[in-house]
């Protein structure tokens, strides 16, 4: 059983449509990558949970909405329709998620994260901050934490995971 992410994408160019994908790195990571597809709008994502299996997971889901798909990946739901559909199909197997709307942390305008607010405001972090909480810019990371406070272990225990598989071996 392989550890991952179930995610839902959403992209401003397409404001009818989700794309409902699962990956076994960070989903900001996948979203980057689709802005590189010729999108006028970035992609963001709206929402992932952590899961044990999520391939299976996302297969269970799409069956779930094969009657609004209008792609391989891509469903004609809501973004709350899709958080409903995984949380329902995933239940107690979510080791962790992250919903990003009003309430849970808005993206920053690449404005913000360009100039003055460029950086984590957690103590000792020199990462760019990537989503603002409680009105504070954190880190993809510490802004983890900070909306998941219970699963502060589990975080920090993913970012180190990430950081190997991320980090090159020198020739």
């Amino acid at each position: 059983m392989l550890r991952g992410w179930i995610y839902v994408i959403t992209n401003p160019a397409m404001p009818a449509l989700v794309k409902i994908g699962y990956s076994t790195k960070d989903p900001s990571f996948r979203a980057k990558e689709l802005n590189n597809t010729g999108s006028p709008h970035p992609y963001s994502v709206a929402y992932d949970a952590l899961l044990p299996s999520p391939r299976d997971m996302e297969q269970r889901v799409h069956k779930l909405l094969i009657d609004k798909r209008e792609g391989k990946e891509w469903f004609r739901i809501t973004v709350a329709e899709a958080i409903s559909t995984i949380r329902t199909t995933a239940g107690e197997h979510i080791l962790l998620e992250r919903v990003n709307h009003s309430e849970h942390g808005e993206p920053l305008p690449h404005s913000e994260t360009s100039n003055s607010i460029n950086s984590c405001q957690f103590p000792g972090c020199t990462l760019d901050a990537e989503r603002a909480y409680k009105e504070i810019y954190y880190c993809i990371w510490h802004f983890r934490e900070k909306t998941n406070p219970r699963n502060v272990a589990a975080i920090r225990l993913l970012r180190e995971e990430q950081q190997k598989t991320s980090t090159k071996p020198e020739k």
